[in-house]
């Protein structure tokens, strides 16, 4: 698991309006092939994670195939959403 100062701030806070650039593994260049993909803030990366029930090869997979992320990048994003998941869900 990342133990990244980006990773802690977003596992330890709500997610309101955060970025998509705010979620671990995803910098601006991922988050903006995110944004034009549709996907304009982390909550609505959260919901596909959410909708795939959690499922850690689904999600990064998608992650891979939407932005180009590498394993450690898709890892530390679906570490980060995971851990989320379980600090407010």
């Amino acid at each position: 698991m990342s133990n990244t100062y980006k990773h802690d701030d977003f596992v330890n806070e709500p997610m309101r309006s955060k970025r998509v650039t705010d979620l671990p593994g995803i910098g601006e260049t991922y988050g903006d092939r995110l944004h034009r993909r549709g996907y304009r803030n982390a909550r609505q990366v959260f919901g596909e994670y959410l909708a795939m029930g959690g499922n850690k090869r689904e999600f990064r997979e998608f992650l891979s195939e939407t932005t180009g992320a590498n394993s450690r990048q898709t890892r530390d994003c679906y570490e980060a959403m995971r851990r989320w998941d379980r600090n407010f869900m």
